[in-house]
């Protein structure tokens, strides 16, 4: 009889302590491009973070209207694809909130927030970016809130980390799910190289 107490509390602190911190964080380059990416998996949330050579997104922006001076300072900014999806169940899955203003980058012992769409757009005079390059960016890049349904709910799009090509960082990554925030650190990512 003791030994199972004994095993008993041994198992529950196990599975509350799994409960809390569990997150599976994948690391992958692809065979073909040798782009890196990131892929966090708790509870049914995934985000994916994918890497973007300067040069795509140089000539992403180009192709929408940007300068190639513009494009050249988004392309040279460590510009990420992000993929969010909530997989929870339908029936008893809850929503999830992502608000890119609280995501962090350490970076050489310094904590910086990423660079959000509204500060791009707020650093570009009217002359330098017109309407319908804004409105593209906008629509390119990843929403700075979101709520997200249970039942498969995604969406897409590309952020900023404001580093260097090359430069190394961790990332701290969260949402709100239930009012309670759930944060992460993806360690030992990198900006892709400029080519």
């Amino acid at each position: 009889m003791r030994r199972y107490a004994i095993i008993g509390l041994l198992i529950i602190p196990s599975i509350l302590w799994n409960k809390v911190i569990w997150a599976k964080i994948t690391h992958q380059i692809d065979p073909e491009t040798k782009l890196q990416s990131w892929k966090l998996e708790d509870n049914g949330v995934e985000l994916e973070l994918i890497q973007r050579l300067p040069d795509q997104s140089r000539a992403f922006f180009q192709g929408r209207g940007f300068s190639s001076q513009v494009a050249d300072d988004i392309g040279k900014s460590c510009i990420l694809q992000v993929i969010a999806r909530n997989n929870k169940d339908k029936n008893n899955g809850l929503p999830i909130t992502i608000q890119l203003q609280n995501w962090q980058v350490k970076f050489q012992d310094h904590i910086q927030g990423i660079k959000l769409k509204e500060t791009w757009d707020a650093d570009w005079s009217l002359n330098e970016v017109n309407k319908a390059a804004r409105i593209a960016f906008r629509w390119a890049t990843f929403p700075t809130e979101q709520t997200f349904d249970s039942g498969g709910d995604y969406n897409w799009g590309m952020i900023s980390i404001g580093l260097n090509p090359g430069d190394h960082f961790n990332m701290q990554v969260n949402w709100t799910e239930d009012k309670k925030q759930r944060n992460y650190w993806i360690n030992d990512m990198i900006c892709a190289s400029d080519l």
